[in-house]
């Protein structure tokens, strides 16, 4: 019965405080419009494109 409480706590907490850690560059859609062939956002461009893109941005929005 403890180690289901254990795990349980666990799960939250990493569920509660990890979610941070995958939020990052790409939350903000300034960051990610550049990725993108039309303007809402469906379609991606193709990777030699996304990959030039991706390498044009500056370091610390890569992450």
């Amino acid at each position: 019965m403890n180690i289901k409480i254990i795990c349980l706590g666990a799960t939250f907490a990493l569920s509660a405080f990890g979610g941070g850690v995958f939020a990052g560059a790409l939350d903000v859609v300034d960051n990610i419009r550049p990725f993108y062939v039309d303007a809402s956002m469906k379609t991606l461009k193709p990777m030699p494109e996304f990959k030039a893109t991706f390498m044009a941005m500056p370091q610390n929005t890569r992450r």
